[in-house]
């Protein structure tokens, strides 16, 4: 049985399969772990919030130098030796979680795994991209994607109800990188294992071939989005232990929320055209009205609607500007474009918890609901900044209507 490359041949399944572990055991590290955040407080009594937190932030933050260095590491070296070395260092910080005893060495452990997982992360996309070509590349984007959130909403989901009797036992997860391994032979004869460099084809400056000022707009967009949602697995968990919900409850509204990031995927065309040019600012109004209904009660299913509304409003913005990215460069530019966008969605979930915890110091508050007033403040205002700014836009007459003598900017990417 095989799975059409798009080239006229067929790739065995179990190399697909393959390709589709390594790259969602790269969604797992922190996030797949965020209901156990409130039951931490108990095991570790006497650690602050922010740093308990830091089992969620620390792997995104080591992965950011490896998504910025790891495809050109994978342009020069063995790229299945690369491969391995990742999933020998994720699996290896996965094992020794098992027996740690103090939250530091969690932290430590979970900021070497997070290297691991940059290491592998490019890879990934890498692989996909060499097995298949035109519209069944296209496929297996959107289907290796949505598998990722299924198996990061069964992991969520599980390990609410494990940590419940153990809170070692969800880190036994961490362990899938073994699987990787021991089928490397079955990737090795379809990917490319070392790739041949031409020293004599001329040298491209990919930057050169971004719209830099549509990238920054794009960039700072995704930022924002990245940072409002993230309260989703960095506050919610100890929002709930504050109002005394189990730690498999909390699994429960983190796995819903995530299966509403997921649906918009499948529609975001009619979503896309049914929004229209209000799009943006849609998005962000509807992620404050999200928070704004889990501010109102502390019954489990107004939490859970108002955790959905954002989820879902966040999950048809992020690939709309994934998107539109893609069309702010040349065919040259677009994955360095799209690199960006990753690094700066890495870099929010990093320092959104410093900055909520800082902003939450500085104000007096000791209730986990400032995150959520804090971040629905912020997505009202910046919505209506963006709707104020798109109105005077449209209204702009052009100072000279004739037309310009020159392609625009970026016309090769707009084809």
């Amino acid at each position: 049985m095989g799975i059409k490359s798009g080239k006229g041949t067929l790739i065995p399944l179990i190399t697909v399969i393959d390709v589709y572990i390594i790259y969602v055991m790269n969604s797992l590290p922190g996030l797949a772990i965020a209901p156990l955040l409130g039951d931490m407080n108990h095991v570790f009594p006497h650690a602050p919030d922010l740093e308990i937190q830091m089992l969620t932030t620390i792997p995104s933050l080591l992965c950011i130098p490896f998504i910025l260095f790891g495809g050109q590491l994978a342009s020069k070296f063995n790229n299945l030796t690369l491969l391995n070395i990742g999933c020998v260092v994720f699996f290896a910080s996965g094992v020794l979680m098992l027996f740690v005893t103090q939250l530091w060495q969690l932290v430590l452990l979970s900021a070497i795994m997070g290297a691991g997982s940059g290491i592998t992360l490019p890879l990934s996309t890498s692989f996909i991209a060499q097995l298949f070509t035109g519209g069944e590349r296209t496929k297996q984007f959107g289907y290796t994607s949505a598998v990722s959130n299924i198996v990061l909403i069964g992991t969520t989901i599980g390990v609410g109800y494990i940590g419940e009797h153990n809170w070692r036992l969800p880190f036994a997860m961490y362990l899938i990188p073994i699987v990787p391994i021991i089928l490397t032979p079955v990737l090795k004869k379809y990917v490319i294992v070392k790739p041949v460099v031409d020293k004599n084809a001329p040298k491209i400056n990919p930057y050169k071939e971004i719209n830099k000022p549509q990238l920054v707009k794009y960039l700072s967009y995704v930022g924002l989005i990245g940072f409002l949602i993230i309260i989703l697995s960095i506050d919610l968990p100890f929002l709930m232990e504050q109002y005394h919900h189990k730690s498999g409850i909390t699994g429960d509204i983190i796995s819903l929320a995530m299966f509403m990031v997921v649906i918009p995927g499948f529609f975001l065309k009619p979503l896309v055209k049914f929004f229209g040019k209000g799009i943006y600012e849609i998005c962000l109004l509807m992620i404050g009205v999200g928070y704004t209904i889990v501010l109102l009660s502390q019954e489990v299913w107004v939490i859970a609607v108002g955790m959905c509304i954002a989820a879902f409003f966040y999950g048809v913005a992020n690939p709309f500007v994934y998107d539109r990215s893609s069309h702010a460069a040349t065919s040259m530019g677009v994955t360095l474009a799209l690199a960006w966008l990753l690094v700066v969605v890495n870099i929010a979930s990093v320092v959104a918890p410093y900055i909520i915890d800082g902003l939450k110091s500085l104000f007096g508050f000791k209730s986990h609901t400032f995150s959520f007033y804090l971040c629905a403040i912020i997505a009202y205002i910046t919505g209506i900044a963006v709707f104020i700014r798109r109105i005077i836009i449209s209204h702009r007459k052009p100072q000279n209507p004739q037309p310009p003598a020159a392609a625009p900017e970026n016309a090769t990417a707009a084809k």
